[in-house]
């Protein structure tokens, strides 16, 4: 069964949903969305009562006047009543759950209970959602059940009261006795590891068994914060928040079936994703599970491409899938050792706007080439298809013909233009000089290919001046001629000097010798010419 017509008008309802001014929607699954509607909810109470806009008096004639920290006065003295039987169904305000020798038929009365500012809130809250939901089914033709409670959890649980087509009101003075009697096990997170954990311990099944047990004795069994969550939500208490969240964060696609088959699904999906929103995968992940059902993954980067083709992700697919394959095994076709296996893009975020391939940075002129070829044949075929675009996509007749042959001149006047443009340079080049003579070299000095005369002649002198630095350099560390070494060479010259004298002399001449080749390795730095 194909979901893609699910997720589309999925899409579409929560269009509805966040025309409702201020509002956050998130989306939780193809079919549930929590909608945070605090915002305009407050705006609706200051528009409808407008003195509660106004800071109280601070004036000392006023016993009671304690400037903003002035409760508010009851709905019940401005006059507010409140028709709940407008905006759905109300799950009704019990008794609390009975003492120790009470009667427990007691706690299934129905008491009243005093209006106030968060009824209010709720009641305007509900007209709100009902309106969406009108809308939806006006617009769509679906039709949607709610819950309207203080946070997710209680909404959650009491859209499911009276389903379907209905919306039903958690007011917070009923958050007790509904909860009651509910099994524990039903409520987000708790129907787990940690409710099995909790229904163990303490052999319960609903919310009224376990409000008994304090807040020490959760957080021992349970460890300290599993322990104050568990003791906080079976009262009612849980702060999620409501994130924006109606983009995708991920695609999954799993089937008993060719990885061809997953991938064009995703490509389907990913396509119709990004037409509401330009977002893009960071990784294409393939799942699978092994005959002794061990879970296991591979995944791959996934590069963005102007061009998303079902190849495209095909190809990274098949790629994924021989990576997952034991060594010996490398088949033909695209199945393996498995059970079961999957297809996925991961980590799905908005694009950068004006993101687009490398081609983009490119204007038409900039790709143009000298060889023609490949790019010429490429522009032909463009032509020919706005040409067919322009004529209703036929070919032939009289009218084609005189275009092509427009199209024809045009370029072979542009490919005029360029040689022509072209044939001075290339003149030049073929005049210039290859070698110049240089006076202190007394050889010719050849020029670089595509470099003038001038630049070369400038070049080959700041050589001439680089090689005088250095010879400057190596006199100076030298220093001038010792009487001793000048003495002991014309000994060993003329065979009459001192034995000894010529000994050192050898000696010290070798050691000046070597330093003189450490320094004349600086010549490294510069070529010779």
């Amino acid at each position: 069964v194909s979901l893609d017509y699910y997720r589309r008008e999925s899409v579409k309802i929560l269009k509805v949903f966040k025309e409702v001014e201020g509002a956050i929607v998130e989306k939780a699954s193809i079919d549930e969305s929590y909608l945070y509607l605090t915002t305009p909810v407050i705006a609706a109470i200051l528009s409808r009562y407008p003195s509660l806009s106004k800071p109280p008096s601070t004036s000392t004639s006023s016993s009671t006047s304690q400037g903003l920290d002035t409760p508010l006065p009851s709905p019940a003295s401005m006059g507010i009543r409140i028709p709940w039987s407008e905006v759905g169904n109300i799950i009704p305000v019990r008794r609390a759950p009975a003492a120790e020798g009470e009667d427990e038929s007691q706690a299934e009365e129905e008491v009243e209970s005093e209006v106030t500012w968060h009824d209010v809130a709720l009641w305007i809250g509900a007209e709100m959602v009902a309106k969406c939901r009108a809308g939806v089914q006006a617009r769509l033709g679906y039709t949607c059940s709610a819950g309207i409670a203080g946070n997710k959890m209680l909404a959650k649980l009491c859209s499911a009261w009276k389903k379907p087509n209905a919306q039903t009101v958690l007011r917070t003075a009923a958050v007790a006795g509904f909860l009651n009697p509910f099994p524990f096990q039903k409520i987000r997170n708790l129907g787990g590891k940690l409710g099995n954990q909790v229904a163990e311990t303490w052999k319960a099944e609903s919310v009224g068994e376990l409000l008994g047990i304090d807040l020490k004795e959760f957080q021992r069994e349970l460890g300290e914060e599993n322990g104050k969550w568990v003791w906080e939500v079976i009262r009612g208490g849980e702060w999620g928040e409501v994130e924006e969240k109606t983009l995708v964060k991920s695609m999954l696609s799993s089937k008993y079936h060719w990885i061809h088959v997953l991938s064009t699904e995703l490509y389907g999906r990913l396509a119709d994703a990004r037409a509401e929103a330009e977002i893009w995968p960071k990784t294409l992940t393939f799942h699978y599970r092994t005959l002794n059902y061990t879970v296991r993954s591979h995944q791959l980067p996934f590069p963005y491409t102007s061009n998303l083709t079902i190849a495209y992700i095909d190809n990274l697919a098949q790629r994924l899938v021989k990576a997952a394959l034991p060594p010996k095994l490398v088949p033909t076709e695209t199945v393996g050792p498995w059970n079961n296996f999957s297809l996925g893009f991961e980590g799905l975020e908005r694009g950068e706007k004006g993101q687009a391939g490398i081609q983009s940075f490119f204007s038409a002129g900039q790709v143009e080439t000298e060889a023609g070829g490949k790019a010429e044949g490429k522009r032909k075929a463009e032509e020919v298809v706005i040409l067919s675009s322009e004529d209703g996509g036929g070919t032939g007749g009289a009218g084609d013909a005189e275009k092509e042959e427009e199209q024809r001149e045009r370029k072979r006047r542009k490919k005029e233009e360029r040689l022509a443009a072209a044939a001075p340079s290339k003149a030049k080049a073929a005049a210039a000089p290859s070698t110049f003579s240089c006076e202190r070299c007394a050889k010719p000095v050849s020029i670089p290919t595509g470099q003038d005369l001038d630049k070369a002649r400038a070049e080959h002198a700041d050589y001439h001046v680089a090689r005088d630095l250095l010879e400057g350099e190596r006199m100076a560390m030298r220093g001038p001629p010792k009487p001793l070494a000048a003495a002991s060479t014309v000994g060993k010259e003329s065979g009459t000097g001192p034995t000894g004298g010529g000994k050192k002399s050898a000696k010290k001449t070798g050691e000046e010798g070597r330093r003189a080749k450490g320094q004349s390795s600086l010549t490294g730095f510069f070529g010779r010419k």
